[in-house]
């Protein structure tokens, strides 16, 4: 073979090689397998403030807002609040900055459990509700362009309802409130081009809620099957290493105590398999510092 060709073909060569890593890199060449990115946050129990820990400042709503914004710079995630900002000691005055500190991170929902039914009070009095509720509004949440329905339930331990064989104590008028949220976009033309099997419902449905284990546990076994959850986003966590759970068979998912940890879940839809769930915990340890504008508003409630 004439040598003098072969040099003749090595600046093609490295080209051709060249623009193959450059598209790699450019994600030409990327998976466009649909998925979704989730940031959930949760039973922070009225820590609002960096705690004074052994280890160093831990928690509190600057961190956390500094830990969004690292993880998330984009802005693409579907940020959850499982509930439990509060507790029965946290200081009315500083429900105003509390409200507009949660307000500036942008949640997409937002759910108030009976710990925080002063702080919602005095949210929709104020005008300024960042919680979705059936008095409340989803628009943040209607502009995530996947949701395709959304579905609040106030549940009540003694209506005629999944609840009626569950109640303990009959004179117990206590509630809490589920949400369903359902999504559905890109998946039905992906699915149909990688030919998954008809049995599949390429539609993501999952519930936040606040109900205690025990409850959600059997509430779960009496839903019909189509109309069960993929995954449940649950509150009223006190576990310092939280770590993925099961109950009736659906993974469960908790932000950690006191709001030391930030839950990340990604969802993909696999083909033929289901869907993938990967749930990532966080922690917001003394490594992450305090977004300033957070800890501004904030500190004008300690004045």
């Amino acid at each position: 073979m004439d040598k003098s060709k072969t040099k003749s073909y090595i600046p093609q060569i490295i080209f051709i090689i060249s623009l193959f890593i450059m598209l790699v890199f450019t994600g030409c060449f990327k998976s466009e397998k649909p998925g979704l990115f989730f940031l959930v946050t949760g039973n922070a129990n009225g820590l609002i403030d960096p705690c004074d820990c052994e280890e160093g400042p831990m928690g509190g709503l600057a961190k956390r807002a500094a830990l969004f914004q690292k993880l998330d710079p984009d802005g693409v995630a579907v940020r959850i609040e499982t509930g439990g900002t509060i507790d029965e000691f946290t200081d009315q005055k500083r429900f105003d900055s509390i409200v507009r500190a949660l307000r500036k991170m942008n949640y997409s929902v937002a759910l108030f459990s009976n710990l925080d039914t002063n702080l919602y009070e005095f949210a929709r009095e104020a005008g300024d509700s960042v919680w979705l509720s059936t008095t409340g509004t989803a628009k943040s949440l209607r502009s995530v362009s996947e949701v395709i329905d959304l579905n609040i339930f106030t549940l009540t331990r003694n209506e005629v309802d999944y609840f009626t064989s569950l109640i303990n104590n009959p004179d117990d008028q206590k509630s809490e409130q589920l949400f369903e949220i359902r999504f559905q976009s890109k998946w039905d033309k992906w699915s149909r081009e990688k030919n998954l099997r008809s049995s599949q419902n390429p539609v993501l449905n999952i519930w936040i809620t606040y109900i205690e284990d025990e409850l959600l546990n059997q509430f779960l076994k009496q839903v019909p099957v189509d109309e069960k959850p993929h995954f449940v986003l649950a509150g009223g966590c006190d576990w310092t290493v939280p770590v993925p759970d099961t109950l009736a068979g659906i993974p469960v998912f908790r932000p950690g105590v006191d709001g030391m940890d930030m839950l990340e879940v990604r969802v993909s839809l696999l083909n033929n398999d289901g869907w993938e769930i990967i749930p990532t915990w966080h922690e917001i340890g003394v490594d992450i510092p305090e977004d300033p504008g957070i800890k501004l508003i904030l500190d004008s409630s300690l004045e």
